[in-house]
């Protein structure tokens, strides 16, 4: 099949007018445009001559295909008239978003149906079924506004159905994401420990062009963010704040991306090596022309830099897989070669912060997360999807992930007890068994508000566990007892069909308890 060239329209905006008649802004050249304010101090303009939608953004050539539609004529000309409206404000990452839905929808539409007037909630519900849970929350806000704009057939009743279907499944995000695959999902803790140090030693021979791509991948590995955040960082993005006792910190300038683009920049924290790096970097002659050049921290001679003022993500993506593939990196885990992307490294950052026990809202900000919820899924898997399989991959491979587990621990082992407050087995007789002491300074910071026994070894640093096996033994055996009770009560509450949200959080917690209580064990059998 012969590849379609996509191409883009520019629009010079001094000379651009509105036609009120298409409700679209027409180029000196004729060529029609939406315009997006989602940035009013940035307006971009949206090419709409083809039946390819096109903008260039970040150095990205974002476009949506109509073609896929041209069977559908009703429905494209609704899903054009929404896309249409929405774009005018909204994010142009979201392009992206309504290009990926119609592909997998218009497949979907039957050869009678004409437009959403000839489909039925049941056949509604089938598609729905049918796209990733990204996509869904798209139909819904399309078929949504359809409704409000009058047109496409959509139905009110439909759309208020609609409302209530559930857009994620939890069960599938949480194993494609955060399963340890070989190419998919978090890097181990040993892999990681690779990555950095490869990242961070570079080659005595490396070109410029490796050394920005090493940067590159070591910027996302410290601060998390999305390779487009960290290409379009200013050449000028890196300070250092002094602190009274002559220590330095180093911090990065990232803007926003995606649904929170237009927000103001943040500056994020990253380490003094990799400060240093980057201002060596930064001295190359060739390298310092090309940020005069292009603003940009990141640069390297590429036909995305030089079109567009950004290295584009794709690039910056293929490099970095080349640059893993040339330097040989090997998997401690698997033996192989080491796969790296961008994604895999912003997962294994949220998956290490979930087993450190980091609240969701502040993985959620770290990641710059639209939602909350998005963060919970890497607490969700700590707690319920993932532990049993690092156990179990664990014992099978030499406890491999000891480091990632160990984050569940967060006291320390002591020889013996102190005058601190006992921490008890509940119910454990014929006298209560101690298996530690809190060390909280409760006249300082107040009672702790968690549970007295659970939450010592779910994550407490003030817990000081007794160096002795015998009760943490039967700390142990208390737990798995609760784990059984509540996944009779949890099954009770699905057969008569009630809702068992409260005893699945509290299950995630005794597991996450068992996964403690056997690093103790762990470390006192050294």
């Amino acid at each position: 099949m012969e590849r379609i060239k996509i191409i883009t329209h520019s629009c010079d905006p001094a000379t651009v007018t509105y036609d009120p008649v298409t409700d679209v802004w027409v180029s000196k050249q004729g060529f029609p445009h939406i315009k997006n304010e989602f940035i009013p101090e940035h307006t971009e303009w949206i090419d709409i001559t083809l039946p390819w939608w096109t903008v260039v953004y970040n150095g990205n050539l974002l476009s949506i295909d109509w073609t896929v539609l041209d069977h559908k004529p009703g429905f494209q000309k609704a899903f054009q008239a929404v896309a249409k409206e929405k774009l005018k404000k909204s994010s142009l990452a979201y392009i992206a978003d309504i290009n990926l839905m119609l592909t997998y929808v218009a497949p979907l539409l039957k050869d009678e149906w004409q437009d959403f007037a000839d489909v039925s909630t049941s056949d509604v519900l089938r598609i729905w079924e049918e796209l990733k849970g990204s996509y869904k929350i798209v139909l819904r806000e399309f078929y949504r506004q359809m409704v409000d704009m009058g047109i496409g057939g959509a139905k009110s009743d439909v759309a208020y159905e609609l409302k209530s279907w559930k857009a994620r499944n939890d069960t599938v995000v949480l194993r494609d994401v955060l399963s340890w695959h070989e190419t998919r999902g978090a890097l181990t803790s040993s892999e990681e420990k690779v990555l950095r140090e490869v990242l961070s030693s570079g080659e005595e021979n490396e070109s410029y062009r490796e050394c920005a791509v090493r940067i590159f991948a070591w910027l996302l590995l410290d601060t998390l963010k999305r390779p487009s955040q960290i290409l379009t960082i200013r050449k000028d993005g890196l300070r250092e704040v002094k602190s009274a006792n002559g220590t330095s910190e180093w911090f990065v300038e990232i803007k926003p991306v995606k649904h929170q683009a237009g927000l103001p920049s943040r500056w994020w924290r990253v380490s003094e090596e990799l400060a240093k790096a980057i201002i060596a970097f930064s001295e190359w002659k060739s390298v310092a022309k090309l940020q005069a050049e292009f603003d940009k921290m990141i640069v390297w001679d590429c036909p995305s830099l030089l079109d567009h003022g950004v290295v584009a993500s794709v690039d910056a993506k293929s490099e970095l897989t080349n640059y893993i593939a040339k330097r040989k990196v090997r998997s401690p885990r698997t033996k192989k070669s080491l796969h790296v992307t961008p994604t895999r490294i912003r997962h294994t950052g949220a998956t290490r912060l979930a087993f450190q026990g980091v609240s969701r809202d502040l993985i959620s900000e770290i990641l710059e997360h639209d939602s909350p919820d998005s963060a919970q899924f890497y607490i969700d898997a700590a707690g319920v999807e993932i532990v049993p399989e690092i156990e179990r991959a664990g014992r099978q491979m030499g406890n491999i992930f000891y480091e990632l587990n160990k984050g569940f621990f967060q006291g320390r082992l002591v020889p013996e007890l102190g005058d601190q407050p006992p921490v008890f087995v509940p119910e454990a007789s014929p006298t209560p068994l101690i298996v530690g002491t809190c060390s909280r300074d409760t006249l300082k910071d107040g009672a702790c508000p968690r549970h007295p026994f659970l939450a010592c070894y779910d994550g407490c640093s003030c817990f000081y566990a007794w160096n002795n096996p015998d009760p943490h033994g039967k700390a142990l055996e208390h737990f798995e007892k609760e784990i059984e009770r509540w996944k009779k009560s949890i099954e009770a509450a699905e057969q008569q069909h009630m809702s068992h949200l409260v005893a699945d959080k509290t299950l995630a917690s005794y597991q996450r308890a068992v996964t403690a209580v056997q690093e103790v064990l762990s470390q006192i059998k050294g």
